[in-house]
């Protein structure tokens, strides 16, 4: 069995990557829906000469040519950040995909659910969005194909997210990057603890292969012990989390990181343990280390691990602020009464900004009117100064209603209150186009 520090880098392998793939499911779950890998075609345009029932049948006709399921998914409008729908066409109510709709989406996370529908009731919301192809590749050309019948396409360009996205930045970033230098400092550090021990076998006439082999052979058996009772202790809590669902992606997703995991520890063990035996055998049975190379070492990872320190505290401290914003945004929240934050749709090609102001401005308009809209726009003051125009100084500008100016406390820089602006109404310039932040009382 490997010493008391291998033991601990290799059983940390493995809760690393049972906490890596618990978080990494959770997460992906709320962006993607829907934690199978299908193909996906993202209807963002359209000419106007589609019906969403021609649409409907039309999804199911591929779906049964191609035995494949064809699923529409979007986002509740009234609870999106915790509910979403999927429209199904199920070429064979026996799979598991028909099982989806007849019992519902085993959602991974308790915090997102997923309701399921027969596609042809996604008259309401459809047809542009998402449809997720699951079971036959060549589905989904064919979906692209039948939908550009209806005058339905693709925007160009459309990138999918893939799940080692979530992986590539963000909180689970530094986690990774926790795990990889935990576990690999550990790797080194037990093999050099184990010199001596190394020297002996030396001693007795073991080559560099054979100690990598004996070295091997320890940590299988360990994990032979690790794995069975790790996996019980998984059992038991996604049992108690989530009754079980989706257990067999997230296996195949923790072994997954369990081999990320466990390669750069493995090259570390087989480079150090070569580095140990640079030195001689009598030397190191006293003790002695290669100087150099340990103290190279010892530098290779102190250098990424200061880095890292450095930017999980500016993470804290940049979560800190999140937080308190959330905080302070929830109890405006709570003293306006019934809110709502309206947003353009990803799923709608608003590229043609004067159509977007034709179809919501008067809508904002006369809620502005009625005191209904309070609307607070970040921006700079070279954004509201007109074309040609300089400013002295280019300061950050709330830009905001007269409802606004009605009901909330107007400060000063230093906190102490000023007179209030008097509201400009159709006399003040428009800014150029920037994304809006309002609420819509009713």
């Amino acid at each position: 069995m490997p010493n008391r520090t291998l033991s601990f880098a290799y059983t940390a392998c493995v809760a690393f990557a049972a906490l890596l793939a618990f978080l990494l499911a959770a997460t992906a779950e709320q962006t993607v829906h829907v934690l199978d890998d299908p193909d996906l075609v993202w209807i963002t345009q359209s000419d106007g000469t589609h019906a969403t029932d021609e649409v409907a049948r039309t999804v199911r006709d591929v779906a049964d040519a191609h035995d494949a399921t064809i699923g529409y998914s979007v986002l509740d409008v009234r609870t999106p950040s915790s509910l979403a729908h999927l429209y199904l066409a199920v070429s064979d109510p026996g799979s598991r995909y028909g099982r989806w709709l007849d019992e519902g989406y085993p959602s991974f996370s308790r915090s997102f659910t997923v309701r399921t529908h027969p596609i042809e009731e996604f008259r309401e919301v459809g047809p542009h969005g998402y449809y997720l192809v699951f079971g036959a590749p060549d589905a989904a050309p064919a979906l692209r194909e039948a939908l550009a019948g209806h005058g339905l396409t693709e925007a160009p360009g459309v990138q999918r997210t893939r799940l080692w996205h979530f992986l590539a930045g963000g909180h689970l970033w530094h986690l990774v990057a926790v795990a990889v230098l935990t576990t690999v400092t550990a790797t080194g550090a037990g093999v050099l603890l184990a010199s001596r021990d190394h020297a002996v076998r030396r001693l007795q006439g073991h080559s560099y292969g054979r100690l990598l082999l004996g070295e091997l052979v320890g940590v299988l058996r360990l994990w032979a012990l690790v794995l069975p009772v790790s996996a019980v202790v998984v059992l038991g809590l996604l049992g108690l989390y989530n009754g079980g669902a989706q257990l067999g992606f997230y296996t195949v997703l923790a072994l997954a990181l369990l081999a990320s995991l466990t390669l750069p520890c493995l090259i570390t063990h087989a480079v150090v343990l070569a580095l140990v035996g640079t030195t001689g055998i009598l030397p190191a049975l006293q003790g002695r280390l290669p100087v150099r190379g340990t103290t190279a070492a010892v530098y290779l990872v102190r250098v990424p691990a200061f880095a890292l320190t450095l930017v999980l505290i500016g993470s804290v401290v940049t979560t800190a602020r999140e937080v308190r914003d959330h905080r302070l945004g929830l109890e405006l929240h709570d003293r306006y009464g019934q809110t709502s934050r309206p947003a353009l749709s990803a799923n709608y090609g608003w590229a043609d900004e004067q159509a977007v102001d034709d179809t919501l401005g008067p809508w904002l308009r006369r809620a502005d009117a009625e005191g209904d809209l309070v609307l607070a726009v970040q921006m700079r003051l070279s954004e509201i100064v007109p074309a040609g125009g300089t400013p002295p100084q280019d300061r950050p500008v709330l830009l905001v209603n007269d409802t606004y100016l009605t009901e909330e406390e107007v400060l000063s820089p230093t906190g102490s209150g000023t007179d209030r602006p008097r509201p400009c109404g159709s006399s003040c310039p428009r800014p150029s186009p920037g994304p809006p932040s309002h609420w819509s009382r009713g």
